[in-house]
This record gives structure tokens, C-alpha cells and sequence, in this order.
């Protein structure tokens, strides 16, 4: 079955004008990474903005307590040269005397205790607040150690302080009134300062001097300033690409990639990360679709749909992109499962259908976002008429997507997610603890969500874990798809490493010219 159409690239460069300033030529000479971002950057703050183009930004102008070696699968060094667990629930830091912010001022635990304060005050208003309510508060206890105590035993603690909590400098933060004003003029201590925030020219940076901890928390790169444009149209991308005004382009679909090889000038790097696309059922019954409250359904739903196909063909991944056997990535903490998600097989499923009342089908609305998962979505439901069930797809964006899922009005829904920490506490608390994201209304997984979230020990908690990866499985309440590869197309002089977690698919360290 044909489940998706070539869109051929040449086309879209046609008429094009050119809206970004500066030479047209790659910046090898100049040492400058040019990126495009498909959203505008408003203010440079994870705690307000965690989408993935702030996570890159993110991680290379501030600097966290520790530091997650994503490749290693361990935590490293960064403004804390050390750590002690006092007990399950306080820890304490010792920070490096040695760092400045990017104005000059001195790094020092009031810093610190200032930032995570505010982060575990319930006055406080940000974004990402759902991901710290474990923490009770900090204290100095010198100008170069802070302790930091929880509510109660929390498994991520560590891991959330290293990669989803930046810290701030008390003299420019604490003042101000509207704390998401601090990411338009940011100060951090991170390899790169940035000289401007504009939403609509973009983020321009620049190597910051006097940075201290290259071998700790990032190795160096020969790239001295970087820019990253909002450029939210695929073909404005490719046309600028192909002008040489942007040296990279992200993850645009297999068949341009494929065509833009033809030209030796290109390059592609492809990126495995822990991106998951995936399917996910009302099974709660919320949206009033009966029928997916039945797991026969359900399991038949998955079963009609190739994965593989969607995998190799749609995704592709330059070849990285794979059938996933349970709702994470490997090598996620906690990804752990003894069963399959099922193979294709539409005979099967039809014969799940008929079984369940349902020999003649049903109708299904699939809700999806964005270009690439829009097309996930028509690949799935054309397998899912071919076995009787007439399913539409509706394209909307992400905060109608979201005001949908609140009100309980999604039967279905086709996207990807890419965590923040690579550990599955946080897939299991977006998709599966009790609220208005969860599709199930199971007691068991609400309850693996809470208690897997406070199991420090790690045999355990994995089981916790294996047992609510099983039951998605068995009970078919969601489908991953497939990892979701991330293809960078970009000059054959520049080199990106493949192998970065991070939910960019790369970070700015990751990126040196030849």
C-alpha cells in the first residue's frame, strides 16, 4: 500500500527570497554555525519554554549543579565538583570557587540556593513546575556548599538537577518582577554568552572567554559564534540552505534529504536521541469513543498498522529509525519490558474486530501536529481503513492539541516525544499518572507512575516499571511507532556528532567545522 507521497525538494527553492542578512557562504572561515529553528525563541528559559530548540540553547549558555553524560550514562562534574547523599532525601554540593558569570561576577552557593528557592516555592509561576514538586528547599551552609532536601525519597532527584535545572544568577534574577524576562537578556556561566534575543531575528552568540569547565560538563568545539534564525517553513529552510545562507537544516522529510545528497556539497548526520513517535487510544473513554474502551479493539488497531513500513519508509531515519517493542528507548533508565508490542498483521486484526462487535468497523478521528507527524497520522490511518475502521486525520496545532486533551475531547492522537531526562519517570508521569493526559484510567499505571517516582532502589523500581511496560503492551493502550531519528542536513564542511541523547538531536558542542 502506498502510505505516503515524494515531495520533490527543487520546487520549493523556486521564487524564494532571501531574508537573512549577512554573506551567503558557509562561515568555515569565520568559525560561525548558522542554525535554523523552526519555532522563535522568545526568551532563552527552560523552566517557562521547555521545548527542544530552548534545550539546546539551554545547555550551552547556562550551567547546572551536575552534569549528565548522556554517551556515558553517567553524571559528571559541573558547577558542583562534588556530591554526598546525607540520606534519601537531603543532598549536599560543593561547589567550584572558580566560576564567573558571563557579566564577571563570582559563582557562590547564594546563587544556588537562591535559584532552587524559587523553583520549590509554591508562589512561584513556571512552566515546568510539575517537574520539581519533590523538592522541599536549599540552604548554605558556606559560600562554596548548599544543601538541598526533598519531600521524600524522589529517584530522579540527581538527574533532574543535571540536565532540566539551570542555575541563575541571584543579582540579575532575583530582582526582577516578571522572572521569564530573564531569558530575553540572559546571563548564565555556560561555553557560549549571548549578545541578543530577538524573537524575530533570532539568538546570536558567542564564545564566552572565561569559561572554566571544558572536560567537566562540555568538551570544546572550533565553533566561535553561532546563530540560530526562526525559520518555521520547510521550504524558506531549503531555500535558504541551498542560497548558503543556513549551514543546517533539521529534519526535513526523507525524500528532499535524499535529493539534496545528490550534491556532494551536502551532508547528512543522523541522530538516534530518545525521540518516540507513537499512537495513543482513548481507552479512558473520556472523548465518548466506546469502542476503544474494548482492548480487543485496541490490540486490533495496533495490529493492522505497519510499523515497520512507517519505520523504513516514512521516518527512515537514514536507516536508524526502528520499530520500538515497548512505549520507551532504550537506553532510558527504567526502559524495561518482557513483551512485544504486536507485528503487523491486518488479517488478525480484522478477525479482533469481528470478534468484538465490530466486523464492519467504525469511524475514528486521529488528531495530529506538525508536518512529519501529520504524516505519520495519514500513514496510520490508511492501514487502519483497510481493516473497515474510517479514520480522518485532523492537522492542528500543538496548543489546540493540548485545550483537546484537557476537555477529554481526543479519540486518538499521533505524535512524538522527546524527554528532557533520559530516564522513564518523566514518559511515565506525562502519559500515564492520573490526570488529564491519561489516556487509560488505570489505577495500576497511575499508581507504577507514583510509586516508581520514589523507588530509589533500582531493582525495584525497574520492576515497577517492567510491570507497567507489560501492561501498555497487553492491554494495547498506546502504540510506539518507532524511535524517531533526527536528520541533520548540512554543508559538507561542517561535522556533527550522531550520537547525542538530547532532545534537539544534537547540541552546539556537538557541531565543528572541518
Amino acid at each position: 500500500m502506498k502510505i505516503f507521497s515524494l515531495v520533490k525538494f527543487a520546487a520549493m527553492a523556486v521564487g524564494a527570497t532571501l531574508t537573512i542578512s549577512g554573506p551567503a557562504l558557509a562561515q568555515q572561515s569565520t568559525k560561525t554555525l548558522r542554525l535554523a529553528l523552526q519555532d522563535p525563541i522568545r526568551t532563552i528559559d527552560e523552566y517557562n519554554d521547555s521545548k527542544p530548540e530552548n534545550s539546546l540553547l539551554s545547555s550551552v549558555l547556562y550551567s547546572s549543579l551536575l552534569w549528565f553524560d548522556s554517551r556515558a550514562q553517567a553524571l559528571r562534574p559541573g558547577l558542583a565538583k562534588s556530591w554526598t547523599r546525607i540520606n534519601p532525601t537531603v543532598i549536599e554540593f560543593d561547589l567550584r570557587d572558580d566560576v564567573t558569570w558571563h557579566d564577571g561576577e563570582k559563582v557562590d552557593a547564594d546563587d544556588v540556593v537562591a535559584l532552587i528557592s524559587w523553583v520549590a516555592d509554591d508562589n512561584s509561576k513556571y512552566g515546568r513546575k510539575n517537574s520539581f514538586t519533590f523538592i522541599k528547599g536549599a540552604e548554605k551552609l558556606s559560600a562554596t556548599k548548599v544543601r538541598i532536601t526533598m519531600k521524600e525519597p524522589t529517584a530522579v532527584d540527581l538527574i533532574t538537577f543535571a540536565q532540566i535545572t539551570p542555575i541563575y544568577p541571584e543579582h540579575v534574577f532575583a530582582p526582577l518582577a516578571e522572572k521569564a524576562d530573564f531569558g530575553r537578556n540572559p546571563v548564565g556561566t555556560g561555553p557560549y554568552r549571548v549578545t541578543s534575543v530577538d524573537r524575530n531575528k533570532g539568538v546570536f552568540a558567542e564564545k564566552f572567554k572565561n569559561y572554566r569547565l571544558y572536560g567537566f560538563d562540555h568538551p570544546e568545539t572550533n565553533v566561535e559564534k553561532f546563530t540560530a534564525f526562526p525559520i518555521n517553513d520547510a521550504q524558506t529552510q531549503v531555500a535558504q540552505f541551498l542560497t548558503g545562507a543556513i549551514d543546517v537544516v533539521r529534519d526535513l522529510p526523507p525524500d528532499q534529504v535524499r535529493d539534496l545528497l545528490k550534491d556532494k556539497k551536502y551532508a547528512l548526520t543522523v541522530s538516534d536521541g530518545l525521540t518516540m513517535a507513537f499512537l495513543q487510544l482513548d481507552a479512558s473513554g473520556r472523548a465518548g469513543k466506546k469502542e476503544l474502551q474494548d482492548a480487543r479493539v485496541r490490540r486490533a488497531l495496533h495490529m493492522a498498522i505497519d510499523r515497520k513500513t512507517i519505520a523504513s519508509e516514512l521516518i527512515w531515519g537514514g536507516g536508524k529509525a526502528r520499530p520500538l517493542d515497548a512505549f520507551c528507548v532504550k537506553p532510558m533508565t527504567g526502559c524495561d519490558y518482557t513483551t512485544k508490542a504486536p507485528d503487523f498483521d491486518p488479517a488478525g486484526a480484522k478477525k479482533l474486530l469481528a470478534e468484538a462487535g465490530y466486523a464492519s468497523g467504525f469511524e475514528l478521528t486521529i488528531y495530529s501536529t506538525g508536518e512529519r507527524n501529520g504524516r505519520n497520522a495519514q500513514a496510520v490511518a490508511g492501514y487502519l481503513t483497510a481493516v473497515g475502521v474510517k479514520t480522518s486525520v485532523r492537522i492542528i496545532n500543538f496548543p489546540t492539541l493540548s485545550d483537546l486533551q484537557r476537555d477529554g475531547k481526543l479519540e486518538a492522537y499521533v505524535a512524538t516525544y522527546p524527554p528532557s531526562i533520559s530516564d522513564v519517570d518523566q514518559t511515565m508521569n506525562r502519559f500515564f499518572a492520573k490526570g488529564r493526559r491519561d489516556f487509560t484510567g488505570d489505577p495500576s499505571l497511575n499508581e507504577a507512575t507514583e510509586v516508581g517516582a520514589t523507588e530509589v532502589d533500582v531493582a525495584k523500581r525497574n520492576a515497577i516499571y517492567r510491570a507497567a511496560f507489560d501492561k501498555i503492551n497487553t492491554e494495547a493502550y498506546a502504540l510506539p511507532l518507532s524511535n524517531f531519528p533526527i536528520l541533520f542536513t548540512h554543508t559538507a564542511d561542517l561535522a556533527i556528532r550522531d550520537d547525542s541523547l538530547g532532545a534537539w538531536g544534537a547540541e552546539i558542542f556537538d557541531f565543528s567545522w572541518k
